[in-house]
């Protein structure tokens, strides 16, 4: 049989099986309201009160998505680190604040390559430290503000969701 005949009589098998369906419609909810999950998750509901949040959850501490944010927060430290003009089409660092706040920074950033996994909110909240250009590493903010953030992130990278902890 030819290979490309084969391959779409795959794909054609694969759209009818319910679980395959199913699974398509999970990860297009889970695309399509993925802000309000990540609110939920940073606000500390269980990844496990709904297959939407459990996906979520699961997407946002992939090995490969911590790399990556924890190569950003490498990046930010270099750039503060060697100073002089920033020549760069992105928002401009605070490096004074960047570099008070490098202990926790690079903490920040060992906890993500670590092999345990973090939870979802510590995650969306590093996500967040590095992305908002409106946030205490690029705008002038009260002091300590951007070590409060590292540190919050930090925290809510080991601090299981609500539903998760046990009562005492």
């Amino acid at each position: 049989m030819n290979p490309a005949v084969r391959s779409s009589a795959v794909r054609s098998s694969a759209v009818r099986n319910p679980a395959v369906l199913r699974s398509l419609a999970l990860r297009a909810r889970v695309a399509l309201h993925r802000a309000r999950l990540d609110r939920s998750l940073v606000a500390g509901v269980d990844g496990r009160c709904s297959p939407e949040l459990g996906l979520r959850a699961e997407q946002l501490t992939r090995p490969a998505v911590r790399a990556r944010l924890a190569s950003a927060l490498d990046l930010v430290l270099g750039r503060a680190a060697t100073g002089g003009p920033q020549f760069s089409a992105g928002p401009r660092l605070r490096r004074r604040e960047v570099l008070a706040s490098a202990p926790v920074l690079r903490s920040l950033a060992a906890r993500l390559r670590s092999a345990d996994p973090p939870h979802a909110a510590g995650v969306l909240l590093t996500r967040r430290l590095i992305v908002d250009g409106l946030g205490p590493l690029y705008v002038p903010a009260p002091p300590g503000a951007l070590w409060d953030q590292a540190q919050s992130a930090l925290i809510a990278l080991e601090t299981p969701p609500l539903g998760e902890r046990a009562l005492p």
